[in-house]
């Protein structure tokens, strides 16, 4: 009896590190489609701002005010990159307890 309770929590707990994993993921690529809608127009309306919404506004601009482009572009591109890590991370120490 005890055995096989400490068998289900087990099976639980690998089961739920899997789908944090695939939730984290699903964290990153909705972050970079969201981004990417927004770059293209079909976004929040522009009194509301985010990454791809003020990368799309300053490429005119990307010969006078380069910064105006390449902050938002690398927040995401940062934000990206830890989301990625975390998701390594989280994966990797699920493999290492089974």
């Amino acid at each position: 009896m005890v055995l096989s309770r400490l068998h289900e929590l087990e099976c639980l707990a690998r089961r739920h590190d899997h789908h944090a994993v695939v939730g984290d993921h699903d964290i990153a690529r909705t972050l970079i489609a969201v981004t990417s809608l927004s770059f293209l127009g079909i976004g929040p309306p522009p009194p509301d701002t985010d990454w791809g919404g003020m990368v799309s506004e300053a490429t005119p601009l990307l010969v006078a005010a380069p910064r105006l482009a390449i902050v938002p572009a690398l927040a995401l591109a940062l934000t990206g990159l830890a989301i990625a890590l975390v998701v390594d991370g989280r994966s990797k120490a699920g493999q290492d307890t089974g």
